[in-house]
Order: C-alpha cells, then structure tokens, then sequence
C-alpha cells in the first residue's frame, strides 16, 4: 500500500504533497533507516511545516512510521488521519516507532509540525509503511484514568494529561499514599515501554 523511507533523496516514490511557511526537505545526518529523512526545521515562532499523501485502503490496515524530534520544548510534531490527531511528539530523544490502526477507505495522512518559539527546534520522519500485515499487539488499559492519560501522553497519543485541568494535575501528582514522584512515574513508563517492545506489544510504541 505504501512503503517510503525515501531511498531515491527526494518525495518522488510516492504522491506527497508538502505545505505550510516552510517546506519539509530530506536530510541525511538523522536517519533511521536507509540514507534519508525528512526534517521540518526553520521555524519562527507559530510557523508551521507539513505533508500529506493521499491513500485508498482497500482493507482494514495499519500504519508505522518513526518520529524524532529536538530535546528542548520549542515545537511539536502532530500526525493526523484525516482531520483526527492520531499523534502528537515533542521533548524526545531517539527515534520512537508509532503505530495506528487504519480502517478500509479514503484517508488523507498528514504530518505537521508546529513552532511555538524562534530556537529553530527540529523534528524528523523516517521509514513509513501501510500495510495489513502488521501486528497490533495486546490493547493494555489502566484502571487508574489519570495515569492512563499521563502514560498516552508520553507515547504520543493525543488526549494526554495536557487535557487534564491544573487541579486534577496537582491533586494526582500528591497521590498522598503512593508518594511517588513524577520522575519516578515517567521512569515506570520507560520501564514499561521497553518490556512493550520486547514483548511485541505496539501499543507502547
């Protein structure tokens, strides 16, 4: 259906359409696989960088690709499917892998990266593939709603603990009768991830 990690060094192989104050453009010093990746970088503050391609899924699908971004909070990457915000990255160190169900039909993927100050912070993209042939893994839930949302927020999924008001924030952070700290929270998470990864559960990826 669609397998691009732009080995030709352009946005040939496929029909990408590319947007916004500045244009997405292929690099070689970060890449996750083969030669190439694409960058979005040179932005002022509330400037913007996207593409998108155009697909018809004949069959239910999924899609994986992987995202890297700057370590300082300057910006976010946000992919859609259609006008759903299927993620979201920011604050990331190492390429992360990303995978989301994608049903039968016409669907418009886009990629779109959003500058929030002037420190020109970057994001990259890399090896992208629909197809039905990838393994979703386990769903895994947790009981608790507010660590749910904190642990969707660090794997990119959108409707993370940014959704949750002040109050509800700091009163879950307390947590009086764990009395653990946030640090250690996200360390249970990374924790988490990697046993996701070993164990071939994409959910965490």
């Amino acid at each position: 259906m669609l397998n691009d990690y732009f080995a030709t060094g352009d946005f040939t192989a496929n029909y990408w359409v590319r947007g916004g104050n500045v244009l997405p453009y292929l690099q070689s010093e970060q890449v996750y696989k083969g030669k190439y990746a694409v960058e979005f970088s040179d932005l002022a503050d509330d400037e913007t960088s996207m593409m998108f391609i155009d697909l018809n899924v004949e069959e239910d699908a999924v899609i994986r690709f992987y995202v890297n971004s700057s370590e300082e909070d300057g910006g976010v990457l946000l992919f859609y499917i259609d006008d759903t915000v299927a993620g979201q990255w920011g604050l990331q160190t190492g390429w992360k892998r990303v995978i989301r169900e994608l049903p039968a039909g016409e669907h418009r993927l886009k990629w779109e990266y959003e500058s929030y100050s002037d420190e020109n912070e970057k994001a990259w993209l890399d090896d992208i593939m629909v197809s039905n042939l990838i393994p979703l893994g386990e769903k895994i839930e947790f009981a608790d709603d507010a660590f749910n949302q904190l642990v969707l927020s660090q794997i990119g999924k959108s409707g993370g603990v940014a959704t949750l008001s002040e109050r509800e924030r700091n009163e879950y952070f307390k947590d009086t009768r764990s009395r653990q700290t946030l640090s250690e929270r996200m360390s249970f998470i990374e924790n988490t991830k990697h046993q996701m990864v070993a164990l071939q559960k994409p959910i965490f990826d």
